[in-house]
C-alpha cells in the first residue's frame, strides 16, 4: 500500500484587535496580533511602527501580544512585514497593517466667571457659570474640592462654549468647587478653582436686654 503524502501552501492569514472605528487616548494601547494557525519567528522588528513604538511582545503559537505607544496625537499604523513568520509546513505570511487614531491632548482649562468673588448666600444651590475658549464637544465637570466628589456637570455640543451648571451647596459650611473640561475620548484638563461659597441659613437670634 503507497502511502498518501498530505501538501500544505496556505499562508497563515493575520488580523490584529482590539478593532478601533473611532479615536482612542489608549497610552499604552495592547494589540493583539491573532494568525489563523500556529507560527514562529514574530519578533518586534518584524513590526515598523509609524507616530509610535512598540515593546513587551509576548505570546505563542498563533496569540501574540504588544504595547503600541503613539508618539504623537494623529493615525498611528503598525505593519507586519512579509514573511516574518512561518508555519510548520514553512508558509510564511503576507504583511499587514493595522490603523489607530490617537488624541492625548486634552481641552484647554474653563474660564470661571461666578462665583468669581467669595461669596455669603442663603440659597440651598449655587450656579456655576463660564466659558470655553474653543467650541468642540466638550463635558464641563464640577468636583467638589472637600472630597472630589461630582457636583454637577453639563455637555456643551455644536459649538457651544458657554456654561451653567447648578450645584448644591453644605448647609452651613464653606465650599469650593474645581471646574474641568473633558473631550469625547476622556482627555480631561487642569481644573479651575471657584471662589469660596458659604451657606448660612442660620436666622439671627434676637436677644431682649
Amino acid at each position: 500500500t503507497q502511502a498518501s503524502i498530505g501538501s500544505d501552501t496556505t499562508k497563515p492569514t493575520v488580523s490584529f484587535t482590539p478593532e478601533l472605528s473611532g479615536v482612542t487616548n489608549a497610552s499604552p494601547l495592547r494589540v493583539t496580533v491573532q494568525f489563523s494557525e500556529a507560527v514562529t519567528g514574530l519578533d518586534l522588528s518584524d513590526l515598523s511602527i509609524t507616530n509610535g513604538s512598540a515593546s513587551d511582545l509576548t505570546g505563542s503559537g498563533s496569540s501574540y501580544s504588544f504595547d503600541l505607544t503613539p508618539a504623537a496625537d494623529g493615525e498611528v499604523v503598525v505593519s507586519l512585514v512579509g514573511d516574518a513568520v512561518a508555519d510548520g509546513a514553512s508558509n510564511t505570511n503576507n504583511s499587514a497593517d493595522y490603523h489607530i487614531q490617537s488624541d492625548r491632548t486634552a481641552p484647554g482649562t474653563p474660564s470661571v466667571s461666578s462665583p468669581a468673588a467669595t461669596t455669603l448666600t442663603n440659597a440651598s444651590s449655587i450656579s456655576i457659570t463660564g466659558s470655553l475658549a474653543a467650541a468642540e464637544d466638550t463635558l464641563v465637570r464640577v468636583y467638589r474640592e472637600s472630597d472630589g466628589s461630582v457636583a454637577g456637570e453639563q455637555l456643551l455640543l455644536g459649538g457651544l462654549t458657554e456654561f451653567s451648571i447648578s450645584v448644591e451647596l453644605t448647609a452651613n459650611s464653606s465650599d469650593r468647587f474645581l471646574v474641568t473640561a473633558s473631550d469625547a475620548v476622556g482627555n480631561e484638563s487642569e481644573s479651575v478653582a471657584t471662589a469660596v461659597v458659604t451657606q448660612d441659613s442660620h436666622a439671627p437670634v434676637t436677644t431682649l436686654a
